[in-house]
């Protein structure tokens, strides 16, 4: 009897680490896919950047507003400051829409010289 109860208790702690190992590579994963989309978003803004402030044809942001994400919903230049922007594009099609309802925002703020910075955001149901 005592050998029956000592293997149930270390069956059942080995469940849980098991349980536990699989929450955690769950948790893992959707950061991955975070940190992986905010790099892609990043990388994606980079391209909208120039050091070249003449107004020529084809400069990021010249005309203002000429340059966007694809599925921004403010249909504006893509580094607009004062707004929050949408980067659901760059999520993964599975955590747009349920379960997760993911979203992916961020913001431009000029710096003290000048330079637009950008703050992400992520959000997504649990």
């Amino acid at each position: 009897m005592i050998a029956t109860l000592l293997l149930s208790v270390a069956v059942s702690l080995i469940t849980i680490s098991v349980l536990n190992a699989m929450l955690i590579q769950t948790r893992v994963g959707k950061k991955e896919v975070v940190v992986n989309s905010i790099d892609r978003l990043l990388v994606e803004l980079r391209n909208y950047v120039t050091e070249d402030t003449s107004p020529r044809a084809g400069a990021p942001g010249s005309p203002p507003g000429s340059w966007k994400l694809p599925g921004d919903t403010c249909n504006c230049w893509a580094l607009k400051t004062g707004i929050t922007h949408n980067g659901k594009f760059f999520l993964p099609a599975k955590f747009v829409g349920n379960p997760h309802n993911a979203t992916l925002t961020y913001q431009v703020t000029l710096g003290p010289n000048g330079t637009r910075r950008v703050n992400a955001s992520f959000d997504m149901d649990p």
